[in-house]
């Protein structure tokens, strides 16, 4: 409803009136988010009252990982480098992913402000962690390209896909979580990372800052925020 992207073609809108119509005519929706309640309301003109939002959480599973052996095998399962900065989800093109890439760039060559100890040989990496998009369309577009395109080839590591039992470690071993979504239902993998105590820094849009409460808020379509 909200993303040009999502609704083009026949049978997402055939999608979108089934549960458009199918919504209008329940007695309760439930959602996970108020942000998601909001749209819900507005969007689809159910009466507010019938809409109730059930904030989701992250499993007990993700917390922090202290234990020096599970970080070491983590690390090398992933080839992870000392320091760095991560993404984790999809690739479609409201996980906004090539302007994440962007604006590491633009701070690596410190045209903006400082994350931890900045220097050539110091600055965090990124790392790139989830199934790679099959093919490089306008909908999926391949972060390597953008990487690459941006000369950070070097400095951007691409895992693959994570196994969710190595997720809570691959968190903890973060030094930030990046999540500058354009939109989302409620944004899990954020409160995943701040269970796991990892600062987080995703948008200030749709149901983010619900997911991750003490998270930085930014702009996403500014690559300088």
């Amino acid at each position: 409803l909200l993303l040009p992207a999502y609704r083009g073609g026949s049978l997402q809108r055939a999608y979108t009136w089934l549960v458009s119509r199918t919504a209008r005519r329940a007695h309760l929706v439930l959602t996970d988010s108020e942000a998601s309640r909001r749209d819900i309301t507005e969007h689809l003109g159910i009466a507010p009252g019938l809409v109730h939002a059930v904030l989701l959480a992250a499993d007990e599973s993700f917390r922090p990982v202290t234990d020096p052996a599970e970080l070491a095998r983590v690390r090398a399962r992933y080839a992870l480098p000392d320091r760095f900065i991560l993404y984790l989800g999809g690739f479609d093109v409201r996980k906004n992913v090539p302007r994440l890439i962007q604006a590491y760039a633009r701070w690596s060559r410190q045209e903006l402000p400082t994350f931890g100890k900045v220097g050539n040989s110091e600055a965090p990496h990124l790392v790139i962690a989830g199934k790679l998009p099959a093919a490089d369309t306008s909908f999926t577009p391949d972060p390597r390209r953008v990487a690459t395109e941006e000369g950070v080839a070097d400095q951007v590591h691409f895992t693959g896909w994570v196994d969710e039992a190595d997720k809570p470690a691959l968190y903890s071993l973060a030094s930030l979580f990046a999540f500058p979504s354009l939109y989302e239902g409620f944004g899990l993998p954020a409160a995943e990372a701040a269970a796991c105590g990892t600062p987080v820094l995703t948008s200030n849009r749709s149901s983010l800052p619900e997911a991750a409460p003490s998270a930085i808020l930014v702009d996403p379509e500014d690559v300088n925020a």
